[in-house]
């Protein structure tokens, strides 16, 4: 499959995904958070899609993670948040 939907994304294991590209599909609902963690800021997704931008690869993705959050905030998770924005029609992701 050429395309990773909210119809579809359930069906894909996201650690393979690493070279698909992230396209914005429709305006997030996020809220910002100003909380640190660890002198980072904390990892909401808010704060996560400030560094998203179309045509980035899921592998640039989890970059900007290790890059600007902590590994020790309860919130990070290199998948979870991508699946979100999937979920509610915000991101696609394209071959």
């Amino acid at each position: 499959m050429d395309k990773v939907t909210a119809d579809n994304y359930k069906n894909f294991n996201f650690k393979e995904l690493g070279n698909y590209k992230i396209v914005i599909v429709g305006a997030s609902n996020r809220r910002g958070s100003s909380k640190q963690f660890l002198g980072k800021p904390n990892c909401s997704g808010y704060n996560i899609n400030q560094h998203v931008h179309s045509d980035m690869t899921v592998s640039e993705y989890w970059a900007v993670f290790n890059t600007n959050f902590s590994p020790d905030d309860p919130q990070y998770d290199l998948n979870k948040h991508l699946k979100y924005d999937i979920a509610n029609c915000f991101f696609e992701l394209h071959k």
